[in-house]
């Protein structure tokens, strides 16, 4: 199968035309790492959630992680720190639920 440009969502090297990231992917690695914060933030079809796919792929064997989303949330989650806790306790549960239920805890 010969690769083609992808422009409505995941993009997968083996399949897809794409800028190599690896030097990025080393990056936010060391970030991480090192307990550090960063945020990735662009306009469309720059390559975040490629980006954070990769980069779970990389981290995986070593981290325990939890893909949760933020869209749809309502203010109110974020007037309080009580609020906002109670909300991501919840994504965080789900998360591993929904691991244990299908990857039998495999997280």
């Amino acid at each position: 199968m010969s690769k083609c440009f992808n422009t409505t969502g995941l993009c997968y090297p083996e399949e897809h035309y794409m800028v190599n990231i690896d030097k990025r992917l080393q990056e936010i690695e060391r970030l991480i790492d090192g307990g550090k914060y960063f945020t990735i933030n662009k306009a469309r079809q720059y390559g975040k959630t490629t980006t954070i796919n990769l980069l779970e792929q990389r981290l995986s064997e070593r981290y325990c992680i939890f893909s949760i989303s933020f869209e749809g949330m309502e203010e109110e989650i974020y007037m309080t720190a009580a609020s906002f806790c109670q909300r991501m306790y919840r994504l965080l549960k789900d998360a591993m639920d929904y691991a244990i239920r299908y990857f039998g805890g495999n997280i």
